[in-house]
């Protein structure tokens, strides 16, 4: 492989990744593109099949490379920008381990944006859930997408006198997003974050006056396998770390809690029923389950906004619980 051909870096961390591992890989090496491109993975001391599956590909393909880490060693920021400061590409792709390309076109079209302004330094791909994902998770990603913009078109988004809503303007994902590999080395870097360094990265490059597309075309199927107690604990996850990027998030009145509480469980019960990807026993099944999601998530978002008051954090993150139970 010489370094000089490459055009793409696709960035994947892998921590006990066998799961969706293979398909992912098998989706990437189907692509159709005149691009030169490697995979980059660095590993966090998976203990499963991951590092099977990762080698079996290697022994057919030269464009990959593998780095090893302990579980001390990763931060969801800086190792992400360990990966840009070894990537040989000049746009460095991120994905996580569970996103899956949609289709054969999907690194160009998440590539593409970039030649439509010097200004353009980032580009975030469609994302859509599984089909057996829950319905509120279902309903929610393909809202938040659907806010982006149009399904058919690049959105372009940048700061302006008359708009300066960082939340909105800012948002960002790299379960599928690409970077200038130049730009994260020499302008704004991923910076050390425990969580949310997406986030914070997406804010950065907003304020600081450049520009992130939107590219609904590179679409990826992902979404996250979550029981009730694991998504009470991921909301405590994302609240806990929003807050400590934003210290005035309060928890709201039980009013509105309740208001909301109703208002989702009409929505999702109508979006199962409707949705053809269910089988009736699984739209039976989510209409039982469905109430107790909202509840968990409600008592995670109070945990994350009380942690002061509770003793042992590690008990309520997913993040935490699962890497003490994997190591």
């Amino acid at each position: 492989m010489k370094n000089s051909k490459l055009d793409v870096t696709i960035f994947i961390p892998t921590w006990y990744g066998e799961k969706y591992l293979n398909e992912l890989l098998v989706s990437i090496y189907s692509q159709i593109t005149k691009m030169h491109f490697e995979i980059l993975i660095i590993d966090t001391n998976s203990k499963d099949n991951t590092l099977n599956i990762i080698d079996s590909y290697k022994s057919k393909y030269k464009n990959i490379r593998i780095f090893h880490i302990s579980k001390k060693e990763f931060n969801h920021g800086l190792t992400r920008q360990r990966a840009a400061e070894i990537a040989f590409g000049k746009y460095v792709i991120y994905l996580t381990q569970d996103a899956i390309p949609a289709h054969n076109k999907w690194l160009e079209e998440i590539i593409k944006p970039f030649s439509l302004n010097k200004d353009i330094v980032a580009v975030l791909g469609r994302q859509r859930a599984r089909k057996n994902a829950p319905p509120f998770l279902k309903r929610e990603i393909k809202s938040v997408f659907n806010n982006l913009g149009n399904e058919d078109a690049v959105s372009l988004f940048y700061k302006s006198e008359n708009e300066n809503n960082l939340d909105f303007l800012g948002f960002y994902s790299d379960v599928n997003s690409a970077t200038l590999k130049d730009f994260l080395i020499h302008k704004i870097p991923y910076r050390k974050a425990d969580y949310a360094e997406d986030q914070i990265f997406g804010r950065e490059i907003i304020d600081a006056g450049y520009i992130k597309a939107y590219a609904p075309k590179a679409e990826v199927i992902h979404s996250n396998d979550f029981n009730v107690l694991e998504y009470g604990k991921r909301i405590f996850d994302e609240v806990y770390h929003l807050h400590k990027l934003d210290s005035s998030l309060t928890f709201p009145p039980f009013i509105y809690i309740l208001k909301e509480s109703l208002k989702h469980l009409i929505l999702d019960t109508f979006f199962a029923i409707k949705d053809t990807e269910y089988n009736y026993q699984q739209k039976l099944n989510w209409l039982i389950k469905n109430p107790a999601y909202i509840l968990f998530k409600w008592i995670g978002y109070y945990r994350a906004l009380h942690y002061k008051n509770i003793s042992n954090i590690n008990k309520y993150s997913l993040e935490k619980s699962k890497s003490e139970k994997l190591n």
